[in-house]
């Protein structure tokens, strides 16, 4: 790419609401992911990417000819035996905003099943999840991973 096909591809993509992933390729595959559209800085048809808590240090710095496609992670294909992106936000949202709450679970495709019996026990952040047990600890999963989620019945729910 040049370095305005790079601007005039990544400004739309940064300013959509919700924001979502995107996914830089190369020639070789992918180079880099965007997560988040506050700590990417475009500036003479280089990307940088900065880290998400350390001021302005870099995780990835591309230069516009490296660049053959902005992919965003709501068109990318599931892989084998999970939810694309687009699927699983599109399940998960109206569970995390229901009122009232109705318990569901998330399937991890190594077969874990995260229940979240109440509001707030599962946080979706753009390509990850949080789950927090109701008997402490947490787990944090990447979005494609997740093989299913299923609303629950109340005899399912312990």
């Amino acid at each position: 790419m040049t370095a305005t096909e790079l601007h005039d591809t990544l400004e739309p993509l940064l300013d959509r609401h919700p924001f979502v992933p995107i996914r830089v390729d190369g020639e070789a595959g992918p180079i880099a992911t965007v997560s988040n559209p506050y700590r990417t800085d475009l500036f003479e048809g280089t990307l940088t990417i900065l880290h998400k808590d350390e001021g302005r240090r870099p995780v990835a710095v591309v230069k516009a000819v490296q660049v053959t496609r902005l992919l965003p992670y709501d068109e990318l294909p599931a892989e084998p035996g999970c939810l694309s992106y687009r699927e699983f936000h599109a399940l998960i949202r109206p569970l995390l905003g229901a009122k009232p709450f109705r318990p569901f679970a998330v399937e991890l495709v190594n077969g874990r099943r995260l229940v979240s019996e109440t509001q707030g026990q599962i946080l979706v952040n753009g390509r990850f999840a949080a789950y927090s047990a109701p008997h402490g600890g947490s787990v944090t999963f990447p979005v494609a991973e997740v093989a299913g989620v299923t609303v629950l019945q109340p005899a399912e729910v312990s």
